[in-house]
């Protein structure tokens, strides 16, 4: 059963106008199937793909050799690779619905055209941190 409408769809394809290079997104998910998450995830990805020729999906098993060279903390694991097939830590874990889906699609621009809305001095604040940190962003249904 398809996650988006039509008018759904359009406004997407009209949004990923914005793509300029392609970008891959990656499910990871325990094998076996039944996941309602991983089900969603699978089919609105697979919608999202047939937009346009700049996003590509695949789907990985969870510990299999393909999924075993990302870091992957929770399954089911969405995961984005840039155009040049490096991945820069983006992650979204469960079904990207809801308040999630905006963010996938600007993460996805963000990536096909090398651009964010970050200002200089966000950057320069987050150019001098001096450790590794781990940014989670939690959403619930309201």
């Amino acid at each position: 059963m398809p996650i988006m409408t039509e008018a759904n769809k359009n406004q997407v394809r009209a949004y990923f106008g914005q793509l300029q290079r392609p970008v891959k997104a990656i499910l990871v998910a325990e094998p076996g199937g039944g996941n309602p998450y991983v089900d969603a995830t699978r089919e609105l990805m697979g919608e999202l793909a047939e937009l346009t020729d700049k996003l590509s999906f695949e789907e990985y098993a969870a510990g299999s050799p393909e999924a075993a060279q990302y870091v992957i903390d929770r399954l089911p694991a969405l995961l984005l690779l840039d155009p040049e097939g490096r991945d820069r830590g983006i992650r979204f874990y469960g079904a990207p619905l809801g308040r999630e889906f905006m963010p996938l699609l600007e993460d996805i621009v963000d990536l096909s055209t090398g651009k964010d809305d970050l200002s200089q001095q966000g950057r320069a604040a987050i150019q001098a941190i001096q450790q590794d940190v781990v940014l989670e962003v939690f959403t619930t249904p309201t």
